[in-house]
């Protein structure tokens, strides 16, 4: 019983994360949607910065994308914290 109670709590610490993170990085998402026909007349830095903030979300989101040849597509993620960190997701 007592391994049973370790392991619902461990899932709910890390329910508790990944939702405190999803939160975090839908807030940055809402600056970082941009059209790419939009994305394009940035001016070259902002954009670069929009791409590269692009790039650490899915980074911190996705430890393995595979494209198959039929076009599907399977993201593989990862929420351990390593990546993710650097949304400070607090108490975490």
């Amino acid at each position: 019983m007592q391994e049973l109670r370790d392991n619902t709590e461990r899932i709910r610490t890390g329910l508790d994360y990944a939702t405190k993170l999803l939160t975090a990085l839908q807030d940055r998402l809402a600056k970082l949607d941009v059209p790419p026909k939009q994305l394009r007349a940035l001016p070259e830095e902002e954009r670069r910065e929009i791409l590269k903030a692009r790039k650490e979300i899915v980074r911190a989101l996705c430890d393995k994308v595979i494209v198959y040849a039929d076009r599907r597509i399977v993201i593989e993620g990862v929420l351990d914290g390593s990546e993710a960190a650097q949304f400070e997701v607090e108490g975490y």
